[in-house]
């Protein structure tokens, strides 16, 4: 290959992994755009952009003005002042001018609907597209050229660039704790725009004032018509179509538990948890038909999203009869498609529905409407996503992917997995052509993530939606600093604060949360997680000593850091909190802190009470961070939480003052499972049941009780719930005298796993006036797949009951770091 040759391609090779096509000797390298133009062509000398320039609006179209507005605001950023904006042809030079177009034939689709030209000269900028949503796009391309600019120099060149995706995304859940104020709820459309997005997805159960039922929502913050107004005319200015997505089925135990609402739901047993609509109810039905129509009216749109997954409830109570004639996926085949035909004859919309249920019941894909959008959500990374295909080949045409940010059951999400999931799924969309992509955040467990530490991770979404290939998350980041602080050079330091912090979960690991809020144990840890924890700690100092050194530096958003800093912190004080734990429990072994000497005892009093004032101190400042930004109902939640661990810290101080403090022992219960090829790897997703009778000889004293299971269960005695455990929660501990009596007992136990290993441990020390009795697995527990009538109080007789599985005793690998 010649010389020339052999430089030119590495110049494509380079534009090519920055997203761009390389029409000449333009660096992309040196341009920090998100997205990132497909082609970028050298157009020689660049334009310094002046406060004698102007923009130009040369188009009749009003929806340009606000574009030019946009651009006013930027080059006041950039300038100091903002340029004039004119109307009207003109040739004069020093200017920035809108113009129209028509539409190319010749050109892709989405190229004539979405895309636009950019031409930078000296003396002349034009953005050309054949529509106002092309030069919308055009002007954020701009925006990003002069905000990353030296002076309001911009580079000389052409750029042509359309999506790849028409659809670009984000589902944003305002159901489980943060609810945004107004200003933030517009600000949010007007960022997803700077990024070119094109749709946003409030997630919704009943987080929306309905008159058909005022009660809902109710104190909770719940957004109002008049709020929704404002965000609809916010997304219109921005080129967002605003589709909510409304829960029709599962997913609304909070609607369902309000009295008036009771009556329709899937399940009428009081003592069982509420979740789903009963899709066979017809009063039911109609009912959410009258949600449905109140807040298609509030939010116009081409579409209308029903929500549709995880309604694992559906067949367990009002449905059980039709699903046992028909089946479950015809049950949900039949309620999905009542819905999907009210929303396209009554509302002239297309059905946007999640993939989750009809993928699990494949039966329910034959027999519903292939004009509904099925959105195909998978949060996993991995190279490939069948389901794609699958929905494909079944007859629906129009398909969205919808990975996850990692942004739930944790104060800052995990970008680890939320950009892989995004890049790998991402890759398969536009392999297969599909309608586009929405990223979802999620607010499990109190949504105590701060909603704009996802920004990054949206950014990174709307740029792999755009571009032809997925960027590297380094190469991403240096791009999104830029432009989000107004950082003309970018910032390698903030660009690893972002690293640092998203990629702070190790590999394998979903989140932090769960451990952050987990009821402290006072235990001694493995090597692993100590080493781990030390890491942590150092990593985020230098983290925090990198964010107090950038506030000097960043032009927007500095506010920003603050949220940035507290994630960080917490971190910080986790990883020390593991630390101290352990050398706290190492120091005391198998005594009491009263058997220590002084020096040793005033020591740990001053580790423990370093923790509790950070972790206070942290409390302290979390409500003025989401209070910035959100509503105030559900705050106390997370508020609670933290104060809860104060305090647990607390009780460890005084009973360290009483010279009572003890280290926990390890558990001595022995594991159980349905038997299985290896349970503590792999398990079916069946409900799994386990009784055992208990023969006591006279009443009981006490009984203690501890509780642990992978990934959930329900314990009952004699017929009464005695617990529920979870994974999440840790070990249970409760005494359950009152529930044993004298003769024979039934200990009843109804376990769930949803993947990966399984397990339940379990011991009951029962203390009678003749001795003590111990529960724990053993031989004579039997275990079954199938549900029977009365099985909690009747002998496990039937041939489906078989001998369980025993996995060991005590701290078993893969439940070595369990608390208990």
């Amino acid at each position: 290959m010649p010389a020339i040759a052999k430089k030119l391609a590495f110049t494509c090779l380079l534009t090519i992994v920055a997203a761009a096509t390389c029409a000449a000797g333009v660096s992309t390298a040196s341009l920090l755009l998100v997205p990132m133009p497909r082609e970028i062509e050298d157009a020689g000398a660049p334009a310094t952009i002046a406060k004698d320039w102007a923009i130009r609006v040369a188009t009749t179209d009003k929806a340009d003005g606000h574009s030019a507005g946009l651009l006013q605001e930027e080059t006041k950023f950039v300038l100091g002042e903002p340029l004039a904006i004119k109307t009207g042809e003109s040739a004069a030079s020093r200017e920035i001018v809108l113009s129209a177009v028509a539409a190319d034939p010749k050109q892709p689709k989405l190229f004539n609907e979405q895309g636009y030209r950019l031409t930078v000269q000296p003396e002349r900028i034009t953005i050309e597209a054949s529509t106002s949503t092309g030069r919308f796009y055009g002007v954020q391309t701009l925006r990003q050229l002069l905000r990353t600019s030296q002076g309001g120099q911009v580079p000389g060149l052409k750029v042509r660039d359309y999506p790849a995706l028409e659809i670009r995304g984000v589902s944003d859940d305002i159901s489980r704790g943060q609810v945004s104020t107004l200003e933030d709820f517009k600000e949010t459309v007007r960022r997803l725009a700077f990024y070119k997005k094109n749709m946003y997805q409030p997630y919704i159960e009943d987080m929306f004032r309905f008159d058909t039922d005022p009660q809902i929502g109710a104190d909770r913050g719940a957004v109002t018509k008049a709020e929704m107004a404002e965000i609809l005319k916010e997304a219109e200015l921005n080129h967002i179509t605003l589709t909510p997505v409304f829960e029709t089925l599962g997913h609304q135990d909070r609607l369902l538990s309000l009295p008036e609402n009771r009556k329709y739901a899937e399940i009428q047993d009081n003592s069982q948890p509420l979740w789903s609509f009963a899709p066979t109810n017809p009063e039911a039905v109609k009912f959410i038909l009258k949600l449905v129509a109140e807040m298609a009216a509030a939010t116009p749109s081409p579409y209308f999203h029903i929500g549709g997954d995880e309604s694992w409830d559906v067949g367990q109570g009002v449905s059980k009869a039709r699903v046992k004639k028909v089946g479950i996926g015809r049950v949900h085949a039949d309620f999905f498609t009542e819905i999907h035909d009210y929303v396209a004859k009554a509302l002239k919309r297309r059905t946007m529905l999640y993939s989750d249920m009809l993928l699990h019941h494949p039966d329910s894909l034959k027999s519903m409407p292939k004009d509904m959008i099925i959105v195909d959500w998978h949060y996993q990374v991995t190279d490939d996503y069948p389901s794609v295909k699958k929905l494909k080949d079944a007859g629906y045409g129009s398909v969205l992917t919808s990975p996850g940010l990692w942004s739930w059951d944790s104060f800052y999400p995990n970008y680890r997995l939320g950009f892989g999931n995004a890049a790998k799924f991402t890759d398969v969309a536009r392999r297969e052509e599909v309608l586009g992509s929405i990223m979802s955040s999620w607010g499990d467990n109190g949504a105590e993530n701060l909603r704009e530490n996802n920004l990054v991770g949206f950014a990174y979404s709307a740029a792999v939606e755009w571009e032809t290939s997925s960027d590297d998350p380094g190469n991403f980041l240096n791009r999104y600093v830029a432009v989000r602080y107004g950082i003309p050079a970018g910032s390698a330091e903030l660009a690893s604060v972002e690293k640092e912090l998203g990629w702070s979960v190790p590999q394998g690991f979903n989140s932090y949360g769960q451990l952050f809020h987990r009821t402290l144990r006072l235990k001694p840890f493995i090597q692993d997680q100590l080493t781990t924890m030390a890491k942590l700690e150092k990593t985020m100092t230098e983290v925090r000593d990198k964010i107090k050194a950038s506030r000097g530096v960043v032009k927007l958003d500095a506010a920003h850091l603050d949220s940035l800093d507290h994630a960080a912190r917490r971190l910080q004080y986790m990883a020390r909190r593991q630390q101290t734990l352990d050398q706290v429990a190492r120091q005391l072994g198998d005594k009491p802190s009263g058997a220590l000497t002084a020096a040793d005892q005033s020591q740990i009093m001053t580790s423990l009470s370093a923790l509790r004032d950070e972790l206070a101190s942290i409390a302290a400042e979390y409500p003025s961070l989401w209070l910035r930004r959100n509503k105030y109902p559900k705050l106390d939640f997370n508020i609670d939480r933290l104060y809860k661990q104060v305090g647990q810290i607390q009780n460890m101080i005084d009973l360290c003052q009483a010279g009572l403090l003890r280290a926990e022992q390890p558990p001595d219960g022995t594991w159980m499972w349905y038997p299985e090829a290896d349970p503590k790897t792999k398990t079916t997703t069946a409900t799994t049941y386990f009784v055992k009778t208990v023969d006591l000889p006279s009443d009981v004293v006490s009984a203690e009780m501890k509780l642990f299971a992978d990934d959930g269960c329900r314990i009952w005695i004699n017929g009464k719930r005695a617990a529920r455990a979870t994974y999440g929660s840790g070990a249970i501990a409760k005494n359950v005298a009152d529930l044993f009596k004298k003769g024979k007992n039934f200990v009843a136990i109804e376990a769930n796993n949803g993947y990966g290993a399984a397990g339940i441990l379990l011991t009951i020390d029962i203390v009678t006036p003749d001795g003590k009795v111990r529960v724990t697995a053993d031989e004579s527990w039997k275990t079954s797949q199938k549900e029977h009538l009365n099985w909690k109080t009747t002998n496990p007789t039937h041939k489906d009951w078989v001998d369980v599985k025993l996995l060991g005793k005590g701290l078993v690998a893969p439940w070595t770091e369990i608390d208990w």
